[in-house]
């Protein structure tokens, strides 16, 4: 239905001679290829969130990737691993949305599209990622709540939400409108940190197999390897934050980054900073491809060029 969505969407654009450096045309093609992206991904975004969401006194915190998987797959079924899709589809649908669409001009004021300096890539991606973040961070709350909910299933509890409206509106009457943006300070430093990592890796390897290997721009192989190396540097980055800030999201009182870091450290070790490592990279590796090669594919079949 996305993928639909998106095509009658950019024909309308193109109907209505949509320039090629349009924002609209940017937002309407990461958008869709991140949310095809996260259709893939999902359940590997799931079980990573079981493993960095169980603290010390869960009984099944030393579990490993694969145990993890195993046990909802045989406890909850196939269906528990999509349980949070409709806001994952919202905030992705927004926050790549925003990211791509504002990564190029900001880039571009730098100067970075003409002395190709990373530094100015990165903060260009550190400025999008952090922004477009910060506007999806409601969704990014009810998808993490709503992924470890069920785990309150196997601790002989009940489950908090009972879909994806109702937990909006239980964030909300529990905590207010400030409540739908708690954990706004980890989730975006993990984002910045994501972005600006992966998306100035991707610009500047792109840029390295066009200028000196001399690959096409336009190349699925060039998209493929660009944005592998992408994946792999932004899963290694963003992970401690990514730790934090699903712990501090799932909280239902209030704690800040310092002290979730704090006592995660403390509790149980510097190591815990990159719990759920493996399916944050088996995750987030194929999840860049797909998203960037998806998202490059869309920009040159409806608006005639590359957009990096």
């Amino acid at each position: 239905l996305q993928f639909l969505y998106f095509i009658v969407i950019i024909n309308m654009a193109k109907s209505k001679n949509m320039g090629t450096g349009d924002l609209s045309a940017r937002f309407l093609c990461s958008s869709s290829a991140a949310c095809i992206a996260e259709i893939f991904t999902f359940p590997i975004d799931t079980t990573r969130v079981r493993m960095q969401a169980a603290c010390k006194q869960h009984k099944d915190h030393k579990l490993g990737m694969f145990a993890t998987a195993s046990g909802v797959l045989k406890d909850q079924g196939v269906r528990a691993f999509y349980s949070g899709i409709p806001p994952a589809m919202i905030r992705q649908f927004v926050q790549c949305g925003v990211n791509l669409a504002a990564y190029l001009p900001i880039r571009n004021a730098l100067g970075a599209d003409k002395d190709h300096s990373f530094l100015k890539k990165g903060l260009a991606g550190a400025i999008s990622g952090a922004f477009g973040q910060f506007c999806a961070i409601p969704a990014d709350i009810v998808k993490i709540r709503m992924q470890a909910d069920n785990k309150a299933l196997l601790e002989g509890g009940k489950k908090r939400y009972q879909g994806t409206v109702h937990a909006f509106t239980s964030v909300y009457q529990e905590n207010g409108i400030r409540g739908l943006w708690r954990g706004a300070t980890p989730s975006c430093g993990r984002s910045a940190a994501i972005h600006s990592s992966g998306l100035a890796s991707y610009d500047s390897f792109k840029y390295i197999l066009v200028a000196h290997m001399g690959l096409s721009t336009e190349s699925s192989v060039t998209h493929f390897l660009a944005s592998s190396a992408s994946g792999f540097l932004a899963s290694a980055v963003g992970c401690p934050f990514d730790v934090i800030k699903t712990r501090v999201m799932n909280q239902s009182t209030t704690v800040s980054p310092y002290q979730m870091t704090m006592t995660t450290i403390k509790t149980e070790g510097p190591r815990a900073l990159f719990k759920g490592f493996v399916p944050t990279l088996a995750r987030l590796g194929p999840w860049q491809v797909m998203w960037l090669s998806f998202y490059e594919r869309f920009c040159i079949m409806y608006t005639g060029n590359s957009k990096f």
